[in-house]
């Protein structure tokens, strides 16, 4: 990791880039509380398995080991908080546009052509499959593991920016919605501005 790292904070000449090596630190161990080969774990065992049910679905997700864990690491490096916050966003993001490029490829694209060839040589597509049934059911196997393993990262990504949200909510690191969107000072000089005109 400590190599990942190096990489990561150096230009291709060798010179420092002058990124917190921290930040990336702070992500690799949170992330890594959440592994997508652990995900069938938490969907049946997990307290927020448990109580899935129900109008509460936060009792569970704050109960898991995974959450409590992620909250010591947190508590041990809140300054990095607000970037480990929009690294999960990010990630987030980018694990919903891939799935659905899976999706469509995996998915929408195989059963159009199918469909497609069903219509045009019915007779021909039937042969096929009895011919290379073993090998259409692999194939369907292979496609649908595909799409359930992207699917798993999705939900694990979403599942630390619920986690890290969480956290900002019982550390009471809350900030009015207001203060995302405006610059500090901008209600006070909108104040002047308008007793001015007045």
């Amino acid at each position: 990791m400590k190599r990942v790292i190096e990489i990561l904070t150096t230009d291709f000449g060798g010179v420092s880039t002058g990124v917190d090596e921290s930040v990336w630190s702070d992500w690799w161990r949170i992330k890594n509380l959440f592994a997508i080969w652990s995900s069938p774990v938490g969907w049946l065992f997990s307290p927020g398995a448990r109580t899935a049910f129900g109008n509460d679905f936060l009792t569970g997700l704050r109960r898991n080991a995974s959450t409590a864990r992620a909250f010591d690491l947190l508590d041990q490096t809140p300054q990095s908080f607000a970037r480990l916050q929009a690294m999960a966003m990010l990630n987030q993001r980018r694990h919903e546009q891939m799935f659905g490029f899976v999706a469509l490829i995996y998915v929408s694209v195989p059963v159009t052509v199918l469909l497609g060839l069903s219509e045009i040589a019915p007779d021909g597509v039937l042969e096929l499959y009895r011919n290379w049934k073993l090998g259409f059911w692999i194939a369907v196997g292979a496609l649908t593991f595909g799409a359930i393993y992207y699917y798993a990262g999705v939900w694990r990504a979403k599942q630390i920016v619920s986690v890290l949200e969480l956290w900002r909510i019982e550390r009471g690191e809350l900030r009015p919605l207001a203060s995302a969107s405006k610059p500090a000072g901008a209600d006070q000089a909108g104040s002047g501005t308008r007793s001015a005109a007045a």
